[in-house]
């Protein structure tokens, strides 16, 4: 290899190591930032089922504002089957013994107590386990209770007919009451994105005068956190 050709490889080496090496300098660009938690408030709906003497369904939504990791301010507002209590059917039922030993046919007697429930109160985590709450939560509210009998003479309904049968029902089988209503319970939250899923248990008290309805509650909750 002369001088000449010698001299030209060297340029040429010494060209590809000088545009290949700003190359190599450059750095990956930076990977995509995390996704930080959401936001404080959490609405969402709840579902399950809410038994006294009878077992009916649950239905309602919920609300909620995050103080800290651990405490949480919370709204529900569910709707209840029915949270009639034993005395309640038994004084229904009373009351067809009676319509069926003056009119001498058979006659039954029920009452339905459908339940709106409006409770707020505080969340707080006792336990946690990896991304997984366990929770305990304390509320007090009001609730509208609505009672719904239903008598029967004959095979016929006779409801609305009561008074010409001498029999008159009182508040504690007929009409509508808003009564203080309290509750306590616990559960298990489980986030997922913006979204939380919480299982959990309750013991309600529903305040009518006469017998509160001491409902036992079960339910799933679908969170979004905004």
């Amino acid at each position: 290899m002369t001088k000449r050709a010698f001299a030209t490889s060297a340029l040429l080496v010494a060209l590809t190591f000088s545009t290949a090496l700003p190359a190599r300098a450059q750095t990956a660009p930076p990977a995509p930032a995390p996704v930080t938690d959401r936001g404080n408030v959490s609405i969402g709906g709840v579902v399950g089922i809410a038994a006294v003497q009878n077992v009916g369904g649950l239905v309602g939504g919920r609300i909620g504002y995050r103080l800290s990791p651990k405490f949480e301010i919370i709204g529900d507002a569910t709707w209840m089957q029915d949270t009639v209590t034993r005395r309640r059917l038994d004084t229904a039922t009373q009351v067809a013994g009676y319509l069926q030993n003056t009119q001498g046919s058979a006659a039954t007697g029920t009452v339905a107590e459908p339940t709106w429930s409006f409770r707020g109160g505080v969340q707080f985590t006792i336990a946690s386990h990896g991304t997984t709450d366990f929770y305990a939560a304390v509320q007090a509210g009001a609730a509208r209770v609505v009672f719904q009998p239903t008598f029967t003479l004959n095979n016929s309904d006779v409801t609305t007919k009561l008074p010409t049968y001498g029999v008159v029902l009182g508040s504690d089988l007929a009409g509508e009451s808003t009564v203080a209503d309290y509750s306590g319970g616990v559960g298990v939250r489980m986030p997922h994105g913006p979204w939380n899923f919480d299982v959990g248990v309750h013991v309600e008290s529903v305040r009518t005068p006469d017998q509160p309805s001491l409902v036992i509650g079960a339910s799933f909750a679908v969170m979004r956190r905004f």
